[in-house]
């Protein structure tokens, strides 16, 4: 009988300051005691998808631009979800003026 082949999981973690709505910052765990740079990870957020690499460090930024804030309401709470391999992290963010 064949063996099933092992997945690696990949922990995300999220980082947003004080201003979550501007900058979203995604960081990989290490893996072998190296970061996982150069890696496309997928955001979805205000039904659009977005693909953001990471750097050096293994940490991808994303920021949201000054179009698609004029579009959202102030008060209201939106869903984002980070996607990358077989891990999904799904977060809130609350718009503030």
């Amino acid at each position: 009988m064949e063996q099933a082949k092992k997945t690696k999981k990949y922990a995300i973690t999220l980082k947003s300051g004080k201003q979550a709505i501007k900058k979203v910052k995604v960081s990989l765990k290490k893996v072998n005691g190296k970061y996982l740079k150069g890696k496309v990870l997928k955001i979805k957020f205000n039904k659009k998808t977005y693909k953001v690499k990471t750097n050096k460090k293994g940490i991808a930024t994303w920021k949201v631009k000054k179009s698609m804030l004029k579009k959202l309401k102030v008060g209201k709470k939106y869903k984002y979800k980070v996607t990358y391999g077989k891990d999904i992290v799904t977060k809130k963010l609350t718009i503030k003026k």
